[in-house]
């Protein structure tokens, strides 16, 4: 069941935070590829948030580690 795999973070309390407690799991886990689904205007905080920790090596320096999916819903 794809539910019963699902994990919720409720410890970051900031995009950077949640960004590195992700990716210290998914190093963990032995995950090599994470894409990351972020509305458009949450993208480019996102984006620079995990180039931060990629200089920091907080997380891998991979083309396949946090790669963005940017999405826009339109307006009802």
């Amino acid at each position: 069941d794809l539910f019963s795999k699902i994990e919720c973070d409720t410890v970051s309390q900031n995009t950077s935070e949640e960004i590195a407690i992700a990716a210290d799991k998914f190093t963990k886990l032995n995950i090599k590829e994470v894409i990351q689904i972020a509305n458009a205007s949450h993208a480019p905080r996102c984006a620079r948030d995990s180039a931060v920790l990629r200089e920091k090596n907080i997380i891998p320096f991979s083309p396949s580690f946090f790669r963005f999916l940017n999405v826009s819903f339109p307006n009802p």
